[in-house]
């Protein structure tokens, strides 16, 4: 019985350990995912208010969607988390529950956004790689923060995060794209466009008596709410 209870204590802690360590890459992450039945982005993309953590970028939301499908199986042309994704298709999933619409084709979606710096990434970038199963443009991720990227890799390991500075993502990286992420909800504290309406005397004439009126668009922050 002493042996059996010394036995049971031992494997617990080895169990505790071994959790410890698999988890530890998403402990130092800012974004950390939601599970896919509470992931209200769909909602919040039709207008329908849904709780969302105020303190995360709209690119660290959308990176929060993709981490969601973590551990979904790997599907060649797929693009469902029961019967699996390939690496557009998760993109382009990622990206339409924000209403944002993107081409099938990794490809396609190179052709989108404008590109960034490596240094430059932001969480919600989209990243490329070149000659992985074929020559020339043929796999895309989702980065998702800390030199890490989001993407349905291979039969058997399915969707997972894997980090860009590993020699084998070094030595395919394509470059990276950003996207207009306008539709997601607004940030708090972030520059808003405030209409303003401008009157300019118009060049007197008889057909026209009164001055005309120009509308422009500025930026102006958040407590600018008024129309001067």
């Amino acid at each position: 019985m002493q042996f059996t209870w010394k036995f049971a204590k031992r494997f617990s802690l080895h169990a505790v350990a071994v959790a410890a360590v698999c988890l530890a890459p998403l402990m130092s992450l800012r974004v950390q995912a939601d599970p896919p039945a509470a992931d209200s982005s769909a909602s919040q993309a039709n207008g329908v208010s849904a709780p969302a953590d105020r303190h995360l970028s709209r690119g660290e939301r959308l990176a929060r969607t993709a981490l969601a499908y973590r551990g979904a199986p790997y599907r060649w042309g797929g693009r469902s988390p029961v019967s699996g994704f390939d690496c557009s298709g998760l993109v382009q999933t990622v990206y339409a529950k924000w209403g944002i619409l993107l081409p099938r084709a990794a490809r396609a979606q190179y052709q989108t956004g404008k590109p960034i710096a490596k240094s430059d990434l932001q969480a919600g970038d989209l990243v490329f790689f070149k000659n992985t199963y074929r020559r020339g443009l043929s796999h895309v991720g989702i980065y998702i923060g800390e030199s890490r990227f989001i993407h349905a890799a291979t039969r058997g390991k399915g969707v997972m995060i894997s980090r860009l500075d590993s020699g084998y993502h070094l030595k395919h990286w394509a470059g990276a794209r950003r996207l207009n992420l306008s539709k997601l909800p607004p940030v708090p504290g972030e520059e808003r466009p405030v209409e303003r309406v401008i009157l300019e005397e118009a060049e007197a004439s008889p057909e026209s008596a009164a001055p005309a009126a120009r509308v422009e668009t500025e930026t102006a922050g958040p407590e600018a709410s008024e129309v001067r």
